[in-house]
């Protein structure tokens, strides 16, 4: 598949508003994958661990867990500090919102850096879960001629309210795994 700047690079230069491409997922990314600091300070890790503390208390929420609001904490807590455990948090909230590109990367990090230290059954779910997506997920590469182009993707469930994610597309190709469905894709620049 080629770019979508080179495919649609006439529309993206002109003016760049809105580009729609609607299409259908069968099943066959990366958005930003969070990274870790590499040697965090005592207020990193005080940091993380309120990050941790929040993403948490929205999982538990007594009305069901908040996998959209807990995500951010999860991720920043992992930023912040390269705990596995808001990692694997991490990986299951993406899981949860439909990032399967990015569920996939973390729950391959989680199993390489911590699968000898989980519990049996947890090893074993994770390793369904990423089998799972494996299974499914479509990936679809995005660029722009220009950075800062924000993409909406909207996929409809049968049942259920739209699931939205965003991404930032830029020059330098991006590689999305997007879950198996009806997707629209909406860029602005």
């Amino acid at each position: 598949m080629r770019p979508l700047c080179t495919r649609f690079g006439a529309r993206l230069a002109v003016a760049l508003t809105t580009l729609v491409l609607v299409f259908s997922v069968a099943g066959s990314a990366l958005a930003q994958v969070a990274t870790a600091k590499a040697n965090p300070s005592a207020d990193d890790i005080e940091k993380a661990k309120n990050h941790m503390a929040a993403g948490v208390a929205f999982m538990q929420d007594p009305d069901g867990a908040r996998y959209e609001e807990a995500y951010p904490e999860f991720r920043k807590a992992y930023e912040l500090s390269g705990s596995l455990n808001a990692l694997q948090n991490l990986a299951i909230c993406a899981q949860k919102l439909e990032l399967d590109g990015e569920a996939i990367t973390y729950y391959e990090m989680v199993l390489d850096k911590k699968g000898d230290d989980l519990a049996e059954n947890e090893k074993a779910q994770m390793e369904r879960d990423l089998a799972a997506l494996k299974a499914v997920v479509a990936w679809v590469t995005l660029s722009s001629d220009r950075p800062g182009v924000q993409v909406v993707d909207e996929r409809t469930p049968r049942r259920g309210i739209p699931i939205r994610n965003r991404y930032e597309i830029g020059l330098q190709p991006k590689r999305l795994g997007l879950h198996p469905g009806n997707h629209k894709l909406v860029a602005k620049a």
